[in-house]
């Protein structure tokens, strides 16, 4: 799915999630192999792929998936190394084009990506990555807190991000910067969306909006029992909450 802000305005929006700790995200992933190497890892929806990056340093073998040219220009800017292991694409399609071969050990699915797909799209793609684990390989996917969700729904308010970006511009994003539309059928929400651009004194402003499909973790989880992967919930660990803060982060694996 084509999303502007994402795409042509992929510095500003690489620039408003660079807010992590990738180091420490990806450390308590890896701890998950209790001594077991983590030697392949794809990481989905993967922006300017910092996890994998991160990955790269412990010098396991990264492969990255995502929509956009721009995202995958700065991703190999800040370090991604091998160009030809990025593949640009629309998921859940674009897995299948991955070498047969390669099998992972770590599938990431991070930054709510499974809200960009249709229920249909989703289960297509937790198949697809399911045909592409390895024995120890599993599958994380961190995805919306339905109580923040729901707080949201209550009490309805404008989130912001004010920050400084390399080229020292001021980015005030602003979500959702009106009225959050919502699917009669479905949880899907077309999100308002401001990003007011400071430059030299200039300020531009774009007035875009985002399509979010907002899945329980139930739901997914049953999926994945109909492709045959079993799921724990992760951040119900301190360690994890504390370091995806506002997220649920699901672990998928193959079942015995």
């Amino acid at each position: 799915m084509a999303n502007k802000l994402y795409d042509e305005y992929a510095e500003y929006y690489a620039a408003i999630t660079d807010d992590r700790d990738f180091e420490k995200q990806l450390d308590c992933i890896l701890s998950l192999y209790e001594g077991v190497k983590c030697e392949n890892l794809l990481e989905l929806f993967a922006g300017q792929a910092k996890h994998s990056i991160a990955a790269l340093k412990r010098y396991i073998n990264v492969w990255a998936i995502d929509s956009s040219k721009n995202m995958k220009r700065i991703a190999l800017k800040k370090g991604f190394i091998k160009e030809d292991q990025y593949l640009i694409g629309y998921l859940p399609e674009c897995m299948l084009n991955i070498n047969s071969e390669v099998k992972f050990d770590c599938i990431l699915c991070l930054y709510n990506g499974l809200s960009n797909l249709n229920i249909e799209s989703v289960y297509n793609l937790l198949t697809n990555a399911k045909d592409r684990l390895s024995g120890k390989g599993r599958i994380i996917i961190e995805m919306h807190n339905i109580e923040g969700i729901m707080r949201y729904v209550a009490e309805p308010q404008i989130n912001s991000v004010d920050l400084i970006n390399e080229r020292n511009e001021q980015i005030i994003y602003e979500w959702p910067s009106d009225k959050v539309i919502w699917d009669p059928y479905s949880f899907k929400a077309n999100v308002p969306v401001k990003v007011r651009v400071d430059s030299n004194g200039i300020q531009s402003i774009y007035d875009l909006s985002t399509i979010d499909y907002i899945y329980g973790l139930d739901e997914i989880a049953f999926l994945g029992k109909l492709i045959g992967l079993k799921s724990r919930i992760l951040s119900e660990d301190e360690n994890w909450s504390n370091i995806y803060q506002n997220s649920v982060i699901l672990e998928m694996s193959l079942l015995n």
